[in-house]
Formats: structure tokens, C-alpha cells, sequence
């Protein structure tokens, strides 16, 4: 059986699945960077006395943020078979040079979007990390990860279809599709070329949802509604936040 870890990283989004082939995949990254030796040796100590301890509770985490890298380490992940970036938000890349760094990508599943974002001063987030995107997404890195721009419905070896196509990761696109990807470039709003993908695993089924608008839901409420009702848990678009409309 898989294993999903949600993890609070501010107002982004990051979740990993430890599938059961072995494979690793993260969707989205906020808050990644690298620490220095002692704020990471504190941090595996704070993990070990809540584990010893059992604490539960909320905790005031919203500040309290984990760093994804820190969090990998301590569960003892070292190789990401695939990072998926739902959308090219900057919430949902933050720390992405870190990572790549850290824990180099074997495929990069993107978008075919062709998003610009002109960084001005207060920005919280770091140039550095759109313009390492851009170079994964344009092709510019000797050794980069696999380049992969998918939709609606594809199928393939790991990810839904294993060498015996008996389904792979478990991972089916629901979005977007090309009109969908096509209205976001011509409006310049790239929510509704989201990601959507429900991950099936024995315990159940995990909607991910990036931050799609009403066009993706209609598309998949007219398409896909077997596979999205019911589902065990979603991972609310916009991060569940009330301001959405």
C-alpha cells in the first residue's frame, strides 16, 4: 500500500507519495531550502520527542512551516522518481532549485505553458527558483529531468501502466486537456491548465486538484464523474481557502 505525506508549508502546496513500487512522487514544493547542519540536527530531535511523546493537536502550525527537505530526510527518502508541478504559481515552486539540488528529479511532469512573471521588489519568493524553471521547462539543462507535458486521459508505463499494466504509480490525469491549456494562454491565467489527478492506491483514492477554476471542473464533472465521486480525500483547489469563488 502507498503511503502520502501532506505537508504545512505556508500558503503553498506540497504532498509526497511513497507508491508501492518504490517510486516517490512530490507534487508541488513551498518552503524547500537548505539548512545548516544545527537547525537540522533540531529538527530531527523535535520530530523524535513529538514520535516518543505522541503529541497531537494543531499546535499553531500554520507557524511552524516544515521545509520539505528536512522532511524527506527524516523519513529516510533520497530518490524522487517524479516532481509534478500542477501549475507555475510561484506557491507551488518555491524552494524548487533546493530540491532539484538536493534530490535530483528523474521526470518532471509540467505544463506546456509559456508563463512570465516580472519579479519586483517584496516579492516573497525567490527569482531564482522561476528562472530554474524556465530552464527545465525550455529545455536548457545538460542534465536535467525528463521533460513531460501531459493531459486528460494519457496512459503510461509507471505512472498508470507498469510493464504488466497492472497500473503502474496509480496516477490518472483528469486535466487539463489542450482547450483548457489553449484558454489559459490566450487569458493569461493559468489556474484552469491545472493538474488534476486522482492517485488510486488499496487504501483508497487522493483527488489533487492544483488550483483549478470552474472550466476544469465542468470538464471533469461531464467527463470524469465516476472517478471524482466519492473520492477518500481532496486536496482542495486554491488550498481550500474561502476567498476562491
Amino acid at each position: 500500500m502507498g503511503i502520502v505525506h501532506f505537508l504545512n508549508v505556508k500558503n503553498g502546496d506540497c504532498s509526497i507519495i511513497e507508491h508501492a513500487t518504490g517510486h516517490v512522487s512530490i507534487i508541488d514544493v513551498c518552503n524547500a531550502y537548505e539548512e545548516s547542519p544545527l537547525m537540522f540536527a533540531l529538527d530531527e530531535a523535535l520530530a523524535e520527542l513529538a514520535k516518543a511523546d505522541g503529541l497531537r493537536g494543531n499546535f499553531d502550525q500554520k507557524n511552524h512551516p516544515v521545509n520539505p527537505l528536512a522532511y524527506l530526510r527524516q523519513h529516510g527518502i533520497s530518490d524522487i522518481f517524479r516532481f509534478i508541478l500542477t501549475h507555475p504559481d510561484m506557491d507551488h515552486m518555491d524552494g524548487l532549485k533546493a530540491l532539484c539540488a538536493a534530490f535530483p528529479p528523474t521526470n518532471f511532469w509540467d505544463t506546456d505553458n509559456k508563463k512570465e512573471i516580472d519579479f519586483g521588489q517584496g516579492s516573497p519568493y525567490k527569482e531564482a527558483d522561476w528562472l530554474y524553471y524556465k530552464s527545465i521547462r525550455n529545455g536548457n539543462l545538460t542534465n536535467g529531468p525528463h521533460h513531460l507535458a501531459l493531459y486528460d486521459g494519457a496512459s503510461g508505463k509507471y505512472w498508470n501502466r507498469s510493464e504488466t499494466d497492472n497500473g503502474g504509480d496509480g496516477l490518472h490525469i483528469l486535466a487539463p486537456t489542450r482547450r483548457l491549456l489553449s484558454d489559459a494562454k490566450s487569458s493569461d491565467d493559468y489556474n484552469d491548465s491545472s493538474y488534476v489527478i486522482v492517485y488510486w492506491s488499496a487504501g483508497g483514492r487522493v483527488l489533487f486538484a492544483g488550483d483549478s477554476h470552474d472550466d476544469t471542473w465542468e470538464h471533469i464533472l461531464k467527463n470524469h464523474a465516476d472517478d471524482v465521486r466519492d473520492v477518500d480525500l481532496l486536496i482542495a483547489p486554491h488550498h481550500g481557502r474561502k476567498s476562491v469563488t
